[in-house]
């Protein structure tokens, strides 16, 4: 996993000398250099322009004055930026209707009763928010999916659970086909 930064979000740099704020959009990261002439000549000289130091990872925004703050990218200690906008949970509606099934109450815990290859499935979100399933009325025998709500789209939750309807479970492949393979005449 990486941390996932929006250069054009972050609001304040922390460097050695403490947070500075940045005007929005303005902070970049890309190479840097120093040299004797401006970035308009040093890009139009047809000779090499005099560059003092440079060819490493830099950074560079505007700070509330209007000035330009650049260096290198290694002295940067933080940022400080806008998350993104966190997923919206869907609701219980929404997967009963992408199911073909039903919400219902079974014991305060809101459910989602569906049916698939003539059995019927329950799915629901337990006490540590993860999603869990089971044939319906038998919740000693349950498939924990291992995604969690609000985060898991509605297409991956049912993918797994498809998945696993059919390969673990067996349910939704003729009798005796497994992996795709037809059972061969006995002779």
């Amino acid at each position: 996993m990486s941390l996932h930064i929006v250069t054009t979000e972050v609001r304040s740099v922390l460097l050695a000398d403490g947070w500075h704020a940045v005007t929005r959009g303005s902070f970049r990261v890309d190479s840097y250099e120093f040299s004797t002439v401006g970035a308009a000549e040093f890009a139009q000289a047809r000779e090499r322009a005099p560059v003092w130091s440079g060819g490493g990872s830099g950074f560079e925004f505007e700070d509330k004055d209007g000035d330009l703050v650049a260096g290198p990218l290694s002295s940067v200690l933080a940022v400080s930026y806008t998350a993104p906008e966190k997923p919206k949970a869907w609701s219980f509606e929404q997967l009963a209707e992408k199911l073909s099934g039903e919400v219902v109450l079974l014991d305060g815990v809101e459910t989602v009763r569906f049916s698939h290859a003539d059995q019927d499935f329950e799915v629901w979100l337990d006490e540590a928010k993860q999603w869990t399933f089971a044939l319906c009325g038998d919740r000693e025998q349950v498939w924990q999916t291992g995604l969690r709500e609000p985060e898991t789209p509605v297409y991956q939750l049912l993918s797994q659970m498809m998945s696993e309807i059919k390969g673990v479970w067996g349910f939704g492949r003729p009798s005796g086909v497994r992996d795709g393979v037809e059972p061969q005449p006995q002779a």
